[in-house]
């Protein structure tokens, strides 16, 4: 009976290992399985790695800097300095010199430029002028108080109003009696004979103006002209001989 046993259980133990011996491949499949199954994922998780890597969304981050150009207005203040320049044009070798043929034109040459334009903010161009206007008149013209007593040509009625105020009796500036030197010597510029305009008006022709400014402010506008009526005239020969020769 012990002997039937033992001879049952070695048969079935000589089975069961051929069984296990006789195909490896049955006795390594789940082994195997697992493997595929590590070895798919592990490539799923690749595939899926290297997909995020592919789709990754780059985001340009385009800062735009935006330059404000700044306008500075650059506010200039012009300070015009008026510069009086004298231009001195030789037209007589005659030097001035007080006579008592010239000493009452002289006098009221003086006068006339001092009383018209003695002010400080007065330019000298303006002075000498107004001293020439007022030689002219003297000179050539009859019609307007020429030719006799230089009085009669301040005191012409309409010519001038510091004659009729009575501020040409003033003692005029070291300037003017300079300016009525330089018109009576005959070193000065060249001007027309019949410039006898002088006002803050046109008449004519402009022979010079000037816009006169003090520390930026507005003084007075002189312009001096030949009238219209005094255009074209044939010149004449003075009607005084202020030299003597």
């Amino acid at each position: 009976m012990k002997k039937l046993i033992g001879g049952v259980l070695a048969a079935m133990l000589l089975v069961l290992i051929s069984l296990f011996v006789a195909d490896g491949t049955e006795v390594s499949a789940p082994i195997m399985e697992r493997h595929k199954v590590a070895e798919a994922y592990v490539m799923e998780s690749e595939a899926t790695e290297t997909t995020k890597e592919t789709t990754t969304i780059v985001t340009t981050t385009t800062t735009t800097t935006t330059t404000t150009v700044a306008t500075t207005t650059t506010i200039t203040t012009t300070t015009t300095e008026v510069t009086t320049t004298t231009t001195n044009t030789t037209v007589s070798t005659i030097p001035f010199v007080e006579t008592p043929e010239n000493s009452d034109i002289y006098w009221w040459t003086a006068h006339i430029i001092g009383s018209e334009m003695g002010a400080y903010y007065c330019s000298y161009e303006d002075m000498l002028y107004t001293g020439a206007c007022f030689l002219n008149r003297y000179l050539y013209f009859p019609e307007l108080g020429g030719g006799g007593d230089p009085e009669n040509v301040a005191a012409y009625p309409g010519a001038y109003g510091v004659y009729s105020n009575g501020s040409v009796w003033r003692e005029p500036s070291d300037r003017a009696w300079q300016a009525a030197r330089e018109l009576l010597s005959g070193k000065v510029f060249e001007y027309p004979w019949n410039m006898v305009g002088q006002s803050n008006e046109n008449f004519g022709q402009i022979v010079w103006e000037n816009e006169q400014y003090y520390e930026g402010s507005y003084m007075y506008h002189a312009i001096y002209s030949i009238p219209s009526g005094y255009l074209g005239l044939q010149e004449r020969e003075p009607l005084v001989d202020l030299f003597g020769t």
